[in-house]
């Protein structure tokens, strides 16, 4: 299995061993108690992302299956910037089982950054910089266990190949957008939102006990006409990432609740467009 340390993640205590965290992190989270939000979430998080990543490579221990959630979508932007491919689980599982992918091999891989919020909700990032590629993992725990809900990558060369992008200007106008999907739930206008959803849009919350995914026509319809006077209010932009000029990662708070809404974006040729949501609260 992957060594932990040697892929950017910082131990959460002084006193357990790489081998401790990443070979029984269940086991040793049980014995500690630990509470929510805790080290034991982001080292049973991390453990999930390897298996993921060593599954994918033909070398994991974990099948597939037991990885991914239903509502899972793998989505990554072509080389042109041009095209959002999406698989579905079902296609993916199909493909991994034909053939293991040398596209994620675990040694080329690093965990560069790992959020987890609340007690079910998680966000990282994995770096592949022979390749010049990123990946953003969303992750749930969804019966007791957490599991991929959804995977977004590209490659350097998708900005590169933007003759008029401007960096600097990058994180301005992903905020733009994010201002414009604020303004149209709160006034009840689906117009906007078509033009600013990717077709693969999807929302993926929990409703139930199980995690569920809300296509963009199911969204539209659901909030046309309908106003939410305030919607925008009381909210945080607490993080902006802007990853190769063609992916861009939203962190929005809402301190009173509390909870914490992500967003990912992709630049389809000049144009941004959200293609994930997913949001998760305190519990009480």
């Amino acid at each position: 299995m992957a060594n932990l340390a040697t892929h950017g993640v910082s131990l959460p205590d002084s006193t357990a061993t790489e081998s401790d965290l990443h070979r029984a992190p269940s086991a040793r989270c049980a014995d500690a108690q630990v509470g929510r939000g805790s080290a034991c979430d982001h080292a049973l998080v991390a453990q999930a992302v390897w298996d993921h990543v060593e599954a994918r490579g033909g070398s994991g221990e974990q099948p597939p299956d037991a990885l991914l959630d239903a509502a899972w979508h793998g989505k990554r932007l072509d080389a042109g910037g041009t095209r959002l491919a999406v698989e579905r689980r079902t296609e993916a599982l199909a493909r991994v089982r034909a053939e293991a992918s040398d596209a994620t091999r675990p040694d080329r891989c690093h965990l560069t950054s790992l959020r987890v919020y609340f007690d079910d909700f998680a966000v990282a990032r994995l770096d592949d910089w022979a390749a010049a590629s990123t990946e953003l993992l969303l992750l749930f725990k969804c019966a007791g266990a957490w599991r991929i809900g959804g995977t977004v990558g590209v490659g350097a060369d998708c900005g590169v190949r933007q003759r008029r992008f401007n960096p600097r200007t990058a994180e301005s106008e992903v905020l733009e957008v994010m201002q414009l999907y604020y303004e149209s739930v709160d006034r009840g206008d689906a117009g906007p939102l078509a033009r600013i959803f990717h077709a693969e849009w999807h929302m993926k919350n929990f409703e139930g006990g199980v995690l569920v995914a809300e296509d963009k026509p199911t969204f539209l319809r659901r909030v046309d006409g309908i106003p939410l006077p305030g919607y925008a209010e009381a909210r945080e932009v607490a993080q902006v990432e802007v990853v190769h000029g063609c992916l861009a990662h939203v962190r929005v708070d809402k301190p009173a609740v509390p909870g914490v809404t992500v967003f990912n974006l992709v630049r389809i040729g000049m144009e941004w467009m959200i293609i994930d949501k997913a949001w998760s609260s305190a519990k009480p």
